[in-house]
């Protein structure tokens, strides 16, 4: 991780400041370059649903392909959950944007508080969800 590193400095009894070098690694501030940033922020944009900040439809097929290869090589099984919600464009249409991004954002924290912290949601688009839900235990 490049950048800069920046000295501490500390406030004696007699109010001169004295620069010294602390010991400790967490001691050592960086300032991250803009680019890094810029670059993190754009790759959560790319993986994220702006509305609900689920993992979006890119993220998601990583997330699959990721546990069809577990499941090829671990035999680790999973569920992969696909819905929609019924008339989602009739609300859109009937009540308005604003209306149907509400409905959105409360079906994300529905599923969020309905799911294991070891399942994969996903907004896909419109009013399409997915869930992959990994088995902790073998079947019988």
């Amino acid at each position: 991780m490049g950048g800069r590193r920046r000295q501490f400095a500390r406030r004696n009894p007699d109010s001169e400041l004295r620069h010294h070098a602390v010991p400790s690694v967490l001691a050592h501030a960086f300032e991250l370059p803009n680019a890094f940033i810029l670059q993190a922020e754009s790759e959560n944009v790319i993986r994220r649903d702006v509305l609900t900040s689920l993992p979006n439809r890119f993220s998601f097929n990583e997330r699959l392909e990721n546990a069809l290869v577990d499941a090829k090589q671990v035999d680790q099984h999973f569920a992969l959950l696909l819905f929609d919600l019924n008339n989602f464009d009739e609300v859109n249409d009937h009540f308005g944007r604003a209306m149907a991004d509400a409905l959105l954002v409360e079906v994300a924290a529905r599923l969020r508080k309905s799911t294991r912290e070891s399942d994969d949601i996903a907004r896909l688009e419109g009013g399409e969800f997915a869930i992959i839900a990994a088995r902790d235990t073998r079947p019988d």
